[in-house]
């Protein structure tokens, strides 16, 4: 017996490969999805069949209750009831304020606030670079400054120039003193800088010319007046003898001239002005014109390059040239 049973174990079949062991690694992923899937479902299910059995258990005690104490009310009304004490029981109420829920909501915004803090830090930092910082590019300071340094440079140019044209030692000297002027105004006072510059433009642009100057005629072709004021009393007094004159290049172009008007003392620039002459002058071009309504003696003065001053060529009664005398420009 024991013997014919261990060979009937020993002649049972092996079992083959099942479903269960033959599975690939596809497949299996497959099923462990759906059992996922099926766990998902069923706590679902067990969170709707809890909520119901939930809302039965309270309809359940409410009903009770209401019986106990006398109460008549319906299932409807108890229904009711229960929905909206569900309802009202999930409701959001803001936390009343403390120390602990503004840190809170500091927390929770700390991104948020670093970056504008971060974003202010940049802020302030550009502003001082740029306008308080020592080395700021746009502040007054260093504008001031550079503007300075860049008029002292204009003036230094301008005084080599006039060194390079200039005749006269006592212009070269009154270049170099408006340069002290303008390197001791620096950005301090650059109102004067500004205008000590613009006197040593003036006088290397008057340098640099080069002209002479004729006798001419006003508008109503007179080459000669005279100058009369009255006193107190009503008198008319001579005030001198004036000649019309004006600044021709080697063209014959008239140039225009900076002129100091003697009687309003401002500057004008004009084209035609009228110069004080001596009687004798006076009286020998006067006959000049009366003789045959023609100025034959027309020169005046000539203007060198590398001076200021025009040379005077007009002789006296003695044959030098006159000294030259005041201007005006209105008559």
């Amino acid at each position: 017996m024991t013997m014919a049973s261990s060979s009937a174990q020993q002649t049972k079949p092996a079992l083959g490969p099942g479903p269960e062991t033959d599975l690939s690694l596809q497949e299996m992923l497959r099923v462990m999805d759906v059992a996922r899937e099926f766990r998902k479902d069923r706590e679902t299910a067990e969170k709707a069949l809890a909520r119901d059995d939930y809302r039965a258990e309270l309809r359940k005690k409410l009903m009770r209750t209401a019986e106990l104490s006398g109460d008549r009310v319906t299932e409807a009304e108890v229904e009711a009831a229960i929905t909206t004490y569900l309802s009202d029981r999930n409701r959001y109420a803001d936390p009343a304020w403390s120390p602990r829920l503004f840190v809170a909501h500091l927390w929770v915004r700390r991104t948020g606030l670093m970056a504008l803090a971060a974003a202010g830090l940049i802020t302030v930092a550009t502003v001082w670079g740029l306008f308080f910082s020592s080395f700021a590019p746009l502040s007054p300071t260093v504008r001031a400054g550079k503007a300075a340094a860049a008029v002292t440079a204009d003036a230094n140019q301008l005084v080599d120039q006039i060194r390079a044209v200039s005749l006269e030692p006592e212009a070269t000297a009154a270049a170099e003193r408006l340069l002290a002027e303008i390197t001791t105004a620096g950005a301090n006072d650059p109102t004067t800088a500004i205008a000590a510059t613009n006197q040593l433009r003036f006088l290397h642009e008057s340098l640099l010319s080069s002209f002479s100057v004729r006798i001419a005629k006003d508008k109503d072709g007179s080459n000669l007046f005279d100058r009369k004021f009255d006193d107190d009393n009503g008198l008319a007094h001579l005030s001198g003898r004036y000649v019309f004159v004006e600044a021709v290049d080697q063209n014959g172009n008239i140039i225009p001239q900076r002129i100091h008007d003697a009687e309003t003392g401002q500057d004008a620039v004009v084209s035609l002005w009228a110069e004080r002459i001596p009687e004798d002058v006076y009286q020998r071009l006067r006959e000049d014109k009366v003789s045959d309504r023609v100025m034959n003696e027309s020169a005046f003065a000539v203007k060198q390059r590398g001076r200021t001053e025009v040379e005077m060529q007009i002789p006296n009664g003695n044959g030098a040239p006159i000294s030259r005398s005041i201007q005006i420009t209105k008559w």
